[in-house]
């Protein structure tokens, strides 16, 4: 209802104005008038339902239940200042209630006051709910464990509680409101990405992230965020949770590292058991077979020379040298057993022929093989024995658990793999017995193949006897480290190489130390390598690997097209060098050519380094510079201060300093000016 401000002229309700009385029923509160003495002369409907009829009581007794009027209502002290009065009252029917009071007088001037009363029970009940739902919330915010964060999309925090503050080392969260969350990302390219997902999916669950601490050491997180609308913020506002998964991280690299590092041994072990089979079986040939062979033919000659007039002499050289047959034969089953020669000189598959009528003839159980026309044989001969010895391994849990009187085998090959299918016609088994058994046969038969990522599959059912088929593809994968300071970099690198079905992103470094790191912890077959790196430079992680590993190949993936860092790179030892402008036509064939244990560089770089090298005199003052101090020589030249150098190379600008002052006598230059003209003339720099 319309407050007024004075107090207009209105007559005193009577019993013919209906009109007027109707609308006052209207209204969604109650409405009474009072005179001087507190009289109520007139209530609604909704007055006369909630409190009763009023006549001839007082307004304090009706809706307060008093003796006498209420202090803060004093209606005609107001009356008397023309005012108009706003009170809350809690009434006898146990609501509560805005009052507001009107003084009005009749045409005669009589003065009245016209109550008007708006029921806010429900209003004050939900902000009392709402008042408590927010006290909860701040307190489960402040006392989440979890750390809980609002931040605009440009990085400035508009709230977090202090679990998300001592996440990143900060005393509160007042404290770390006054950085940018930018200030948390160790590259501003992760951010990037971040945001691009997020803006693109509208939310991110268990997403995990790479930030930073105040003290400038790593922790590795898991957020679960949204992007929802706010009124301030039209683009909207990140919000989220944040929780601290560092421990688990270094227990998952831990634990990575320790199956690659038992994989490796696994592999090793498996290795040496076949060089120690096989030298067994060459000693069992070579010199036992060819010392019975000697024993044989002397007691043949011995035979010989014996004449009939010693019969029993006859008798016993015969029965020795049909032992020694015997013998003979022993020995070179027992060195086709351990190692058969048929594997090496005609494939696998006369192999598993061959050893298929050798099990049939030993244990009467029929084996009925079929291979593809044609040999099978494989390029790689530890494939080939570890073929063998799984085909080994299936056969003799045949004869210790089937029953089986009959053997079906399938030997196939294709450009991208080979299998081999072994069923049987035994008793067979349920699969929960199968995962109830710890065979240690059949974890030997995967460990085998685990090298090539081959598989092992068992299918059986009780009375149906057991299919084993083992899969291996033929293109074991090229494994690839990328080492590149850059987020969105390495992104690209990895989605071009997913294309490739024989090259696999094993893992990334985003600097020099973790590069080194990784290839200490796990084994790669070829490093992605960037020369312009933080922390340790391309060249200082190129020359440490060539000290520590030298037979792994390093593919120099550079944004320098001058000959100079080319020709560099390959006389510290890298195995190619590609320019990142030419990415996208030649990484894939360059980690193949390096992998397969040769040089690549592109035709065009190529006929600029041959021009060079032929060129090249020795009075070149920057030949006699080390590869740090060629870069940060080609930076000045490029007009690069020593803060900026510092900042790129992730070095202390007082190292800068020392190398550069290094590199000026090593030229015999006195300041950047001759070290840039120098550069410009020998287009070391653009």
């Amino acid at each position: 209802m319309k407050e007024r401000t004075s107090a207009p002229t209105f007559p005193v309700i009577s019993g013919d104005s209906t009109l007027l009385t109707t609308i006052l029923d209207l209204i969604p509160g109650y409405v009474y008038f009072i005179s001087s003495d507190y009289q109520v002369q007139y209530a609604n409907q909704i007055f006369r339902e909630r409190f009763g009829d009023p006549a001839g009581k007082l307004c304090y007794q009706i809706l307060k239940g008093r003796t006498s009027p209420c202090e803060e209502c004093s209606p005609f002290h107001k009356l008397k200042n023309n005012e108009v009065q706003k009170t809350f009252a809690a009434h006898t029917d146990g609501r509560s209630y805005n009052v507001y009071s009107y003084p009005i007088s009749d045409k005669s001037g009589v003065p009245f006051i016209l109550k008007v009363g708006i029921d806010c029970t429900e209003r004050l009940e939900a902000e009392k709910k709402l008042r408590y739902s927010e006290k909860r919330y701040r307190y489960l915010y402040e006392r989440n464990m979890a750390g809980c964060f609002q931040t605009t999309l440009s990085g400035d925090f508009l709230n977090c509680n202090d679990a998300y503050a001592k996440t990143f080392g900060y005393h509160s969260a007042g404290e770390l409101k006054s950085y940018g969350a930018i200030e948390l990302y160790f590259n501003s390219a992760d951010r990037q990405i971040f945001l691009e997902q997020l803006q693109q999916f509208g939310k991110l669950s268990g997403y995990e992230l790479h930030l930073r601490k105040r003290d400038g050491s790593s922790v590795w997180c898991l957020v679960n965020v949204s992007l929802v609308e706010d009124e301030k913020h039209p683009e909207g506002i990140i919000e989220g949770t944040l929780i601290d998964i560092t421990p688990r991280k270094l227990a998952e690299q831990q634990l990575k590292s320790s199956h690659e590092q038992l994989r490796n041994l696994y592999e090793n072990l498996q290795s040496v058991r076949e060089h120690e089979q096989e030298r067994i079986a060459v000693e069992f040939h070579d010199r036992i077979g060819q010392t019975l062979t000697g024993l044989k033919i002397d007691l043949t000659w011995l035979q010989n020379q014996l004449s009939g007039d010693h019969p029993h002499l006859m008798h016993k050289t015969r029965e020795m040298i049909e032992q020694l047959n015997k013998t003979m034969q022993s020995v070179r089953e027992i060195a086709a057993e351990i190692k058969p020669p048929i594997l090496a000189d005609f494939g696998i598959s006369a192999a598993i022929n061959w050893f298929s009528k050798e099990f049939e003839r030993k244990t009467g159980i029929h084996c009925d093989v079929r291979c593809q026309p044609g040999e099978i044989t494989l390029e790689d001969s530890e494939l080939s024995t570890a073929l063998f010895r799984v085909y080994q391994e299936i056969l003799t849990n045949i004869i210790r658990h089937a029953q089986a009187n009959q053997v079906f085998v399938s030997l196939l090959k294709d450009p991208n793999q080979i299998e081999l299918s072994v069923r049987d016609n035994g008793v067979g088994f349920s699969a929960d017995q199968l995962n109830q058994q710890k065979s240690m046969g059949i974890m030997g038969m995967r460990g085998r193949l685990l090298p090539w990522n081959g598989t092992v599959e068992i299918r059986s059912e009780p009375g149906q006897g057991t299919t084993v088929a083992v899969k291996v593809p033929l293109r074991k994968k090229i494994r690839v480290l990328i080492a590149d300071d850059h987020a969105i970099v390495r992104r690209g690198l990895r989605q071009i190489l997913c294309e490739s079905p024989d090259i696999l992103v094993a893992d990334e470094a985003k600097d020099g130390f973790e590069t080194i790191q990784k290839v200490w912890e796990r084994s790669f077959d070829v490093v992605v390598l960037d020369l312009s790196m933080p922390g340790k430079s391309g060249f200082e992680v190129l020359e440490q690997l060539q000290h520590y590993h030298p037979n792994l190949p390093v593919l120099i993936l550079s944004v320098h097209t001058d000959q100079e860092y080319a020709i560099r790179a390959l006389k510290a030892g890298c195995s190619g060098y590609l320019t990142k402008d030419t990415v996208n036509e030649e990484l894939i064939s360059a980690i193949r050519q390096v992998a397969s244990g040769k040089t690549f560089i592109t035709a065009a770089l190529a006929e600029k380094v041959a021009l060079k090298m032929t060129r090249e005199s020795q009075a070149n003052l920057h030949h006699k510079l080390s590869n740090r101090e060629f870069q940060i020589m080609c930076m000045i030249a490029s007009g690069k201060t020593v803060k900026q150098i510092a900042h790129e190379l992730s070095l202390s600008a007082s190292t800068v300093s020392t190398t550069r002052s290094r590199m000026l006598k090593k030229m015999g230059m006195a300041n950047n000016a001759a070290v840039t003209y120098y550069a410009i003339k020998n287009g070391l720099v653009q």
